[in-house]
């Protein structure tokens, strides 16, 4: 206590002056940041340690068991140190620190939830609920997202601690939304992640991770700034949002997502039939998922970055893919939050989505290549009756490409021979009557007129 060293007794001092605060003196705060030495039995918030004495104190490992339930602590859960005890807790309130707790203790997400509450604070403190439609702030931008701030947020109308938002997207056709705080030393604390797609394995918390899929309601108000979100848990989430820019890039990017989940739940079924098997194929035309009949020829991605800011790495904006399989061609685009920061993006509509296409080989008859010499990538352009159908552009390896899919179109039957559908007669009609106006018509060739005259005859 005081201006001593709690081990050793000694006076600090610099320069033969007393002092009560140098680099060397190490505070309770900065013993719990630093978190790789305990406290001295006794130890409290007006006490110090010189550095001797700190350094002297053996440096100990994290734990891997529970201080309260004692359930090993696996790599992928949540575990809660001393600081994020102190720090964490709703509004207005502090969680108590368990008795005999030490730095390197550890607790799992469930018996850090359950702590008591300190409810004697001070209370004077008002949730701010300001939207701030006129006052604008960027939102912050890193490789993989972006950031943005909250008035506030509450679970079941109780309202929380934290005010920092987070969007990020590392791979297409996946992101995250972070809710937490930002503490000193820009350290981030997450208390709650909703995810869609795919989870990243290193955030694979299941107490406090929420598949966007599988909520029962997930909706955002840009008016007012709002965002509802209620879980197959009936776990109720309200976040409010502080500046409308910053709300006015998020819906943006939500806006994507619907129009693309919308696009590709097109549920088409189209039948094919190949040389080699004797029964019609039924392929639902936007379904990922691939056929028992169907292989991946090729597969390649087209990202595009951008730098923001100069001296800083290039952020992900979006990225094209292709996979092409034996029986069809599948383009997809996914555009990353950072794409939406830029303002000349007024709506999204369905224009951004023109790469997403599905098409079988017997839907073109012919296909081109376009490439500059200097470059192995080059564009394929597919034709259909004399006219442009598809192109796929920057294609690695397009000769190879275009020989892969002239063999997959050759192994489709309809390439070889027209199918020819049976006349249907009836006693006002003459059957070959109806042969003659079906080739007046240009309906059937001279060849099969003839090969179906012999049948009737």
């Amino acid at each position: 206590m005081g201006n001593f060293c709690y081990i050793c007794k000694k006076e600090f001092r610099f320069r033969g002056k007393i002092v009560y605060l140098i680099p060397s003196m190490w505070t309770y705060d900065k013993i719990v940041k630093e978190g790789d030495r305990d406290f001295p039995i006794g130890f409290t918030f007006e006490d110090k340690l010189c550095n001797k004495c700190y350094k002297s104190i053996p440096k100990q490992k994290p734990s891997k068991i529970c201080y309260i339930c004692k359930k090993k602590l696996k790599w992928n859960m949540l575990k809660i140190d001393f600081e994020q005890i102190i720090h964490s807790g709703m509004i207005n309130t502090k969680k108590q620190v368990p008795k005999g707790f030490r730095l390197k203790d550890r607790l799992c997400f469930n018996c850090s939830e359950n702590l008591p509450r300190d409810t004697n604070l001070d209370k004077s403190k008002k949730i701010d609920t300001k939207y701030h439609i006129e006052k604008q702030k960027d939102c912050g931008l890193f490789p993989y997202g972006l950031t943005f701030e909250f008035s506030h947020w509450k679970i079941n109308g109780v309202p929380q601690h934290g005010n920092i938002g987070q969007l990020s997207s590392t791979k297409p056709f996946s992101y995250q939304f972070y809710v937490g705080t930002h503490g000193k030393f820009n350290r981030s604390m997450w208390y709650q992640v909703f995810w869609f797609g795919e989870l990243e394995k290193s955030i694979d918390h299941s107490e406090i991770t929420h598949n966007i899929d599988e909520c029962l309601t997930f909706e955002f108000d840009y008016n007012a700034g709002k965002l509802i979100i209620e879980t197959k848990n009936n776990i109720h989430f309200e976040f409010q949002f502080k500046f409308q820019n910053q709300a006015a890039i998020v819906d943006q990017f939500l806006k994507f997502i619907n129009l693309r989940n919308y696009k590709i739940s097109d549920k088409i079924i189209k039948e094919i039939k190949l040389k080699n098997n004797s029964k019609k194929i039924e392929l639902r035309i936007n379904k990922k998922d691939l056929h028992e009949h169907e292989e991946v020829l090729v597969s390649y991605s087209d990202p595009m970055t951008f730098p923001f800011e100069k001296g800083e790495p290039e952020i992900l904006i979006r990225d094209e893919t292709q996979i092409i399989t034996n029986l069809r061609i599948m383009g997809d685009v996914w555009y990353y939050p950072a794409f939406f920061v830029n303002p000349e993006v007024k709506e999204v509509g369905f224009g951004q989505l023109e790469e997403i296409t599905n098409f079988t080989h017997d839907q073109y008859d012919e296909i081109f290549i376009s490439k500059n010499p200097a470059s192995s990538q080059g564009s394929v352009k597919f034709m259909s009756k004399g006219k442009p159908f598809w192109v796929l552009r920057n294609t690695p390896e397009p000769e190879r490409l275009v020989e892969l899919m002239k063999y997959a179109k050759s192994q489709f039957e309809s390439h070889d021979k027209k199918i020819i559908e049976p006349i249907v007669s009836s006693s006002d009609n003459n059957p070959l009557k109806i042969l003659k106006m079906r080739l007046a018509k240009g309906e059937i060739t001279l060849e099969e007129f003839n090969e179906i005259k012999e049948n009737l005859v």
